[in-house]
């Protein structure tokens, strides 16, 4: 998920999580859960580590101990996307792998090559005991890890600003001799034969948008034919966009893409009429300004959208010219859904998208603006790799003392179910009534979320691990994004003056751990700072 951290949300997040001490984060680890969470840790059941796709159709899921080599069924593997409820189960064989990898702790997965491209999706996931030790010990739990995919299969940056769980339009290319331009996106397409009036160009002194006659689909590209007439030769085109829902992508084809723009290569982009030139998210996430290069006027505020990353188009409630120094080129959108100000959501807002004659210039000749739509949002250059649009955690720790676990999320919740939280002891079973009594969910900004889970004392005295159940926590945005299952071990909040008590440690000992521990709360910190850099959802 995409999402801004302001200043003062990230000063209390930090400093709650220096106070708890958490083991530095592993994001991009080839030893990680899901967000980059530290792996379930078991003694003696096969914990999934790893999972890493070798090939388009191959995945090699790895665990840290022998696997009993009985036969694997499996639709017990699979994987998923970006979006929270996305999953493929479709393997067609599932093998101890014994090639790259000849320890035995490892199962290669066939996926058809009908799931589209695997770089598409960012988890993998197993069912309750889809894998067992040679002494026939199973995984008691679901889990999910982050997939590892080669940097050639790896075109997906869902989540990110410009970025949505769609195809996204990534460029354009004019074809004079044929009068088609070639538009390529960032995922296979799904729809063969797409809506040719859904694709369009502007030139730079025309007022009217040139639409396709024909098209053809080939991958990731769409072919479209125009009819060559005086005003709409592609060799004068100097921005081209797609219409919203003309294509889906073959890895999810429930999702189409969002209003999308780009500016053909060689061109400015620039034309007669208002052009869009910006489009920025509003510190108060509640709206966006829509910056144009010309004095405008406000037509039709509903014009005015803001696409989020899950491709869920949200029209302005209101929109209105703000003046500033003399000028009214910028457009402030307030969105909302149903009475959920978007400032709830603002988190999945990657695009801010205007349709024809959303504004008019302010002089004459009065001309009213064509389709466009610029990036927005904050979460410019991340990755979603391991994330998905809901909830996701990266790190726990427990209170021994008051039963009490701190779990770290990506981003904000609106509720969880207490049913939904497993305090597992190192066997790998829930220790006995673990689930927990509460949640308490804390108010903020859009960004990462410290919640705490309430358990008693009894109950996490052998708790070494966490157990998240599916769909037990959900985030604001209609329809809610639901968590995937996850396991992850967790960290103990035990002071190291009581630990050096019990271990006989000299002072001297003492405060050299406090001191590291210190160092470590840095680093820790340092780490946090980078993770909301480059993280996704």
């Amino acid at each position: 998920m995409a999402y801004r951290l302001k200043r003062a949300s990230f000063a209390r997040i930090a400093v709650g999580m220096a106070a708890l001490a958490f083991p530095l984060l592993a994001v991009g680890s080839a030893q990680a859960a899901i967000a980059g969470a530290n792996p379930l840790q078991t003694q003696s059941r096969p914990d999934l580590i790893s999972a890493t796709a070798i090939d388009a159709t191959d995945v090699d899921y790895c665990f840290d101990k022998v696997l009993n080599n009985g036969g694997f069924t499996a639709g017990d593997f699979s994987l998923g996307g970006y979006r929270s409820g996305l999953t493929v189960a479709t393997a067609t064989s599932a093998l101890l792998e014994q090639t790259v990898d000849t320890t035995g702790k490892c199962v290669r997965v066939t996926y058809p090559s009908s799931i589209g491209d695997i770089g598409n999706y960012t988890s993998a996931a197993i069912t309750a005991g889809a894998v067992s030790t040679a002494s026939l010990a199973t995984n008691l739990e679901p889990d999910n890890t982050a997939l590892t995919v080669p940097s050639s299969l790896d075109p997906t940056h869902s989540g990110t600003t410009g970025f949505t769980v769609g195809p996204n339009l990534v460029g354009v290319l004019p074809d004079p001799t044929t009068n088609t331009i070639i538009y390529s996106f960032d995922k296979s397409i799904f729809t063969a034969a797409p809506p040719p009036g859904d694709f369009g160009f502007v030139t730079p002194g025309a007022t009217v948008f040139c639409t396709g006659a024909g098209d053809t689909v080939s991958g990731n590209e769409v072919i479209v034919a125009f009819t060559l007439t005086p005003t709409c030769q592609v060799s004068n085109a100097v921005r081209a966009t797609v219409s919203a829902s003309a294509v889906t992508a073959i890895t999810d084809p429930t999702i189409p893409n969002v209003q999308e723009a780009a500016i053909v290569p060689g061109a400015s982009g620039v034309t007669s009429t208002p052009d869009l030139t910006g489009a920025t998210l509003e510190s108060n996430g509640q709206a966006i300004d829509f910056t144009f290069d010309k004095n405008v006027g406000v037509t039709t505020p509903g014009d005015f959208q803001a696409d989020l990353s899950t491709g869920l188009v949200v029209p302005a409630t209101s929109a209105t010219v703000i003046a500033a120094t003399g000028t009214s080129t910028t457009v402030r959108a307030v969105f909302q859904i149903g009475s959920l100000s978007m400032s709830e959501f603002d988190e999945y807002v990657v695009w801010g998208s205007v349709t024809a004659g959303a504004v008019t210039e302010a002089s004459p000749p009065n001309l009213p603006n064509l389709p466009d739509a610029k990036p927005s949002g904050g979460n410019a250059g991340a990755f979603a790799r391991g994330f998905t649009t809901g909830p996701d955690v990266f790190a726990a720790t427990d209170s021994k003392s008051t039963g009490v676990v701190t779990i770290a999320l990506d981003q904000r919740i609106f509720a969880a179910a207490g049913t939904g939280f497993f305090a597992v002891d190192d066997t790998g079973f829930p220790v006995a009534g673990s689930t927990a009594g509460s949640v308490g969910i804390p108010t903020q900004a859009a960004g990462p979320e410290l919640i705490t889970v309430a358990f008693s004392p009894g109950q996490v005295t052998t708790m070494t691990n966490l157990y998240v159940a599916a769909a037990s926590m959900e985030t604001f945005l209609v329809p809610a994004q639901l968590n995937v299952a996850q396991d992850l071990s967790v960290t103990s909040t035990a002071s190291l003056l009581r630990a050096a008590r019990s271990n006989h440690l000299s002072k001297r000992q003492v405060a050299k751990d406090r001191a590291h521990a210190r160092a470590e709360q840095r680093a820790l910190r340092a780490q946090l700072v980078r993770h909301l850099r480059h993280s996704r959802h």
